[in-house]
């Protein structure tokens, strides 16, 4: 649902596309299929074609940011279970106000949520003092 904002430092002619539904068609094999070349440049960008894997991404993004937050503000990850980010808080970042970071802690500990197909994100979370074992 994201729409580019008619502000820069958006170039004028794609300010007011509604790029987020325009991702899905993008991801989609006809668009692959009639546009030869667009995977490779897709993904020279960085862009992620599998919708699944890419919602997960973000979904790991606002988990690692509010990690970050939490242990400046705590001094470590020992987030206790039932830990949710308060709302505005200027101390998070706000797209994970109101996020069940404990929850998720448990989850990643627990299931290996978010590291199990990603052995990167673990090394991320070992950079920054991840308790994998309290």
């Amino acid at each position: 649902s994201f729409v580019i904002p008619d502000v820069p430092p958006w170039p004028d002619e794609v300010r007011g596309l509604p790029l987020g539904s325009k991702l899905a068609g993008v991801r989609g094999k006809a668009f692959l299929r009639a546009n030869p070349g667009a995977e490779e440049k897709l993904r020279e960008v960085g862009f992620t074609l599998d919708g699944k894997a890419a919602a997960n991404n973000v979904r790991f993004q606002k988990v690692y940011a509010g990690l970050k937050a939490y242990k400046d503000l705590h001094g470590d990850l020992l987030v206790p279970q039932p830990y949710v980010v308060p709302s505005n808080d200027p101390a998070f970042p706000e797209p994970t106000w109101g996020l069940r970071l404990g929850a998720r802690v448990n989850a990643i500990r627990s299931q290996g949520t978010f590291v199990k197909t990603d052995p990167k994100r673990r090394e991320m979370l070992d950079e920054i003092g991840f308790v994998w074992e309290p």
